[in-house]
């Protein structure tokens, strides 16, 4: 990431990235964020979601130990893995990375060029000529980018996720792979989250905001729905870019 964006990042999130300056020996941040610009405002988001909880708690947040790209992907490595709200967000945040491009921050894909992986926007990957990984690839594979209809993007919704979404949705696609991917991460199944019903029952934008309300016994899930819900305040609902 630019010198000047890391800067930024440390220079607001203090707690979060305390152990910047400490020895390789200790902290792997002494690498700093091994990432591009285009998931600035990813990271920013995240760590303002990490700190406000943990001020709410009164608590330290989550301290960041290393932050970078890997397979094309977010990795946001933390010292607290038993704080599961916080997990839940930073789950969040890298299974959305996939979605967002890493250089430009707009909508994008994983892309490959040899054996090197990326997330990238259509015009990014074709000036660094990345071809896109096979999107027909697993058993529900990436919805298309935007702009489209706000009713197709509430059916594509709908047939992607029948058990996570009981609304009709009423947002614009720019904030299709954000609800997307909470939706998914919702219907996952492992550990001592196994067969609790998880789901969203209203999905709208409201004054420019995104409204959820989801109906979860799980602490990880609430972390999710937070970060869905302010990374959308930082994406414009037509485009998918930041704001």
């Amino acid at each position: 990431m630019r010198e000047e964006l890391q800067a930024r990042l440390f220079a607001t999130w203090p707690e979060v990235f305390r152990d910047v300056g400490r020895p390789i020996s200790e902290s792997l941040m002494a690498f700093g964020i091994d990432t591009d610009g285009g998931w600035f405002t990813l990271i920013d988001v995240l760590c303002r979601v990490l700190t406000l909880r943990a001020a709410a708690e009164g608590r330290w947040p989550t301290c960041a130990v290393q932050v970078k790209e890997k397979f094309g992907g977010l990795r946001f490595y933390t010292r607290d893995s038993d704080d599961m709200w916080s997990q839940g967000a930073i789950q969040y945040a890298e299974y959305i990375s996939y979605r967002i491009c890493e250089v430009s921050g707009m909508p994008g894909r994983l892309s490959k060029r040899g054996g090197w992986y990326k997330t990238l926007s259509p015009e990014v990957a074709r000036r660094e000529q990345f071809e896109l990984v096979d999107p027909e690839v697993g058993p529900n594979p990436d919805p298309p980018l935007p702009p489209m209809p706000r009713s197709e993007a509430a059916r594509i919704l709908k047939a992607r996720w029948p058990d996570s979404l009981r609304c009709v949705p009423q947002i614009d696609s720019g904030w299709l792979d954000i609800v997307d991917v909470l939706l998914g991460q919702m219907a996952l199944r492992d550990g001592a989250d196994i067969r609790r019903a998880a789901y969203v029952d209203d999905l709208r934008e409201v004054n420019e905001r995104l409204a959820v309300r989801a109906v979860t016994q799980t602490i990880r899930n609430q972390g999710a729905v937070a970060m869905a819900i302010s990374l959308a305040a930082r994406t414009d609902p037509t485009t998918g870019g930041p704001r």
